[in-house]
């Protein structure tokens, strides 16, 4: 009998199978469409050829599943790491400002306490040493000002440290110690000590509530303030003045040539001449500008400082707490009246405002005073009269 010819058997796909036919070489096997598949289809076996199809596309498409859980995993790993990086870098940078605050701040305590406490130094030290007050509170602001910069603008530390530094400068130059002052003319009325100056050459000039005196090439010659008569109480030639003023009626004429001091004394209308200074005193007078009196007697010296004598002894004094050191100083004036003294600092265009024990209080400035040839206080009347080119001007004290 005629054999019937054996159908081609078909593969059966199990799990298994098809995980395994996810390997490159079984896909490839499962697409090789060799003789005897081209013979299936010949011999009218395409219903089996269309089941191994299918069973080669169900093959495809678990492949193409798996590939996108593959890729899923990836694009998640990779989410994950730049997650991580994030975290990483915003720690870091959070780690370096925790750091750069602290490091701040730890700035900011250091530079203001050492600022406070130099200013608090200098503020406890102005009524005992005005000098070493200043040295303290310059050391504030230097503190204050080689840091301010630090800190950023308009910050706490800086909104601070510049307001400590407004207080050092107050302390400092202030504006409860000097005045620029607006000088007005007067009439030559207002000073007839002043007035009678402004036509005579003569360098030195004192009074008295009565007299107007100055030294002239013959002696010592006395103005009256109620007629304008002049008088020579003291006839000699003192040679180079430095200085010439008068107390209770008695004149003094410093002489700097012999570095003594001449004392008149007036006795019925005469003036015996005497001398004022002790026997023990030896002084330089020979820079001597200007003397003035109030029972103790000041020299004023062109290089702005001062001798104090009492009863003819030199007594310690000397300016303290001077921000600008006096230039070309030229007058000194006071009385037993007034509570201070005052100094014509014609180089720095002020006068200058010490009490009587040395110390610095206050400096009133006016362009006119650098040209100033004299000038006298009326405390009681709050004014300051200027002597300055051939006028009066009058400063309002405080």
């Amino acid at each position: 009998s005629e054999e019937k010819e054996e159908e081609p058997k078909l593969p059966v796909i199990g799990k298994e199978e098809i995980d395994d036919d996810m390997s490159e070489g079984s896909y490839k096997e499962s697409l090789n469409f060799g003789p005897s598949v081209r013979d299936d289809i010949r011999g009218g076996g395409r219903e089996s050829f269309i089941k191994r199809l299918s069973a080669v596309g169900g093959i495809l498409g678990r492949r193409r599943l798996r590939s996108s859980r593959i890729g899923g995993s990836r694009r998640t790993l990779l989410i994950v790491g730049a997650v991580i990086m994030l975290v990483l870098i915003f720690s870091s940078v959070f780690a370096i400002n925790q750091r750069n605050s602290s490091q701040k701040k730890a700035l900011f305590n250091k530079v203001y306490a050492q600022a406070q406490t130099k200013y608090d130094e200098g503020r406890n030290l102005v009524d005992l040493n005005r000098d070493l007050a200043n040295e303290s509170l310059k050391e504030s602001q230097k503190i204050l000002t080689e840091n301010k910069d630090k800190f950023g603008k308009d910050s706490d530390e800086q909104k601070k440290i510049l307001a400590l530094l407004a207080n050092v400068n107050k302390e400092l130059g202030g504006a409860s110690t000097s005045t620029s002052s607006g000088a007005k003319t007067v009439p030559n009325s207002e000073s007839p000590y002043l007035a009678n100056q402004i036509d005579n050459n003569s360098s030195h000039f004192a009074q008295d509530p009565s007299f107007v005196y100055y030294v002239g090439s013959s002696g010592v010659i006395r103005i009256d303030k109620g007629n304008d008569k002049e008088t020579t109480i003291i006839e000699k030639d003192f040679g180079t003045v430095g200085g010439t003023g008068v107390y209770l009626a008695n004149v003094y004429v410093l002489e700097k040539g012999s570095s003594s001091i001449l004392k008149f004394t007036e006795s019925d209308g005469d003036f015996t001449e005497g001398t004022y200074l002790a026997e023990d005193q030896k002084a330089d007078l020979s820079k001597a500008v200007a003397i003035a009196i109030d029972g103790s007697l000041y020299v004023l010296f062109s290089d702005g400082s001062i001798n104090k004598y009492l009863r003819g002894s030199e007594q310690t004094f000397a300016i303290t707490g001077l921000k600008k050191a006096l230039s070309g100083p030229s007058k000194i004036f006071t009385s037993r009246d007034i509570e201070k003294i005052y100094i014509l600092d014609k180089g720095n265009s002020r006068i200058v405002a010490i009490d009587k024990e040395g110390k610095f209080l206050e400096e009133y400035s006016s362009s006119v005073i650098k040209s100033a040839k004299d000038f006298e206080v009326l405390e009681a009347d709050k004014k300051i009269l200027v002597l300055s080119g051939g006028k009066i001007y009058q400063i309002t004290l405080k």
